[in-house]
């Protein structure tokens, strides 16, 4: 089963962006990736401590491309996510901004 197959039925009750923001954290949590989140002024953070594979996405880029696709789909499209660092070009982790689009 792939990642948004998996996390999708968590998310049909979640309300809100925190909630699904903080749904996100727990699923990567639980799946390796030493996850927290934080509240902006406009929005929050997905932090990512640790990557599992980061080595196939040193390879295969479209790896973190697909994890972005997931999180938008996850949140819908009215809220705007980013990768604002990322491991595989050297960062320490990797960390995505989710804001309501204006």
């Amino acid at each position: 089963m792939n990642t948004l197959a998996t996390y999708r039925p968590h998310f049909d009750s979640l309300p809100d962006l925190q909630s699904k923001v903080k749904k996100l954290t727990e699923l990567r949590d639980q799946d390796g990736y030493m996850a927290e989140y934080q509240a902006t002024e406009d929005g929050f953070l997905l932090i990512e401590n640790h990557c599992p594979i980061c080595k196939a996405a040193q390879r295969c880029e479209t790896l973190c491309q697909s994890e972005l696709n997931v999180f938008q789909a996850l949140v819908g499209n009215d809220i705007s996510v980013r990768r604002d660092e990322h491991i595989v070009q050297g960062a320490r982790r990797c960390v995505y901004t989710f804001n309501n689009k204006v």
